[in-house]
């Protein structure tokens, strides 16, 4: 296909280049028309070439790589972040994070209006992908200094889980972090954040909130009676 696209394009360099050359022969001079007729064809054929390349460059340079893994998350492989949400249904890890004050209440944000999923609904404290070659631990204090300035201290792990919708497939590893510090958040990422008491949620229409976070609070509310 490659080689394909880049006949076609030299069959055009030769088409416009002869066309230049007839022009030139008639209302340039000689000099220039000697130019064009020589050097000049490889030069244009050149850029030609090159500028499609650096193009494809460049726009791969931009492309965020995500692993692919399977179930328990050994690495499979990696994809790009718009094919695993393009409804491809291959597994990728994400990490969330839930802060929890010493209340006992839980910090939730509101997902942003411009987010493609589940906008405007609250959410988990924290979430986010895993890069390429980024651990599961890494990716989480990115995460959580991204989106709350707040870095993990004794963060525990409470789940790891494989969630599915129509758009992505997630293995999802779901830590708490109990914290005395008041969350900043991004407002690339959300529109505002508060904290909420475990009865405040449970009296709240289950629509105001993402169905994966909805998911975890069984699981969350256990753990804060504990205390």
């Amino acid at each position: 296909v490659l080689l394909k696209k880049n006949m076609k394009l030299m069959l055009y360099v030769l088409i416009l280049h002869t066309i230049v050359v007839f022009y030139a022969a008639f209302y340039w001079s000689m000099a220039v028309c000697v130019f064009i007729s020589g050097i000049g064809f490889f030069i244009a054929l050149g850029i030609a070439l090159f500028v499609p390349l650096f193009y494809r460059w460049i726009k791969f340079s931009f492309v965020e790589f995500v692993p692919i893994v399977d179930e328990k998350g050994k690495i499979l492989g990696k994809a790009a972040r718009e094919y695993v949400h393009g409804g491809s249904g291959a597994l990728h890890p994400v990490v969330h994070v839930h802060l929890i004050n010493q209340s006992n209440q839980l910090f939730l944000q509101k997902r942003s209006l411009k987010t493609k999923i589940q906008p405007n609904k609250w959410d988990t404290s924290v979430g986010g992908h895993v890069k390429w070659q980024e651990s599961i631990e890494d990716a989480m204090a990115r995460e959580m200094y991204e989106e709350t300035h707040i870095k993990p201290s004794n963060p525990r792990l409470i789940a790891q889980y494989v969630w599915k919708s129509e758009i992505e497939s997630e293995l999802v590893f779901s830590f708490i972090q109990r914290t005395d510090l008041e969350p900043r958040i991004n407002p690339k990422e959300a529109q505002e954040g508060r904290w909420w008491t475990l009865q405040q949620i449970a009296s709240a229409p289950k629509e105001l909130f993402t169905p994966n976070f909805l998911h975890e609070i069984p699981m969350l509310t256990s753990i804060l009676k504990e205390k």
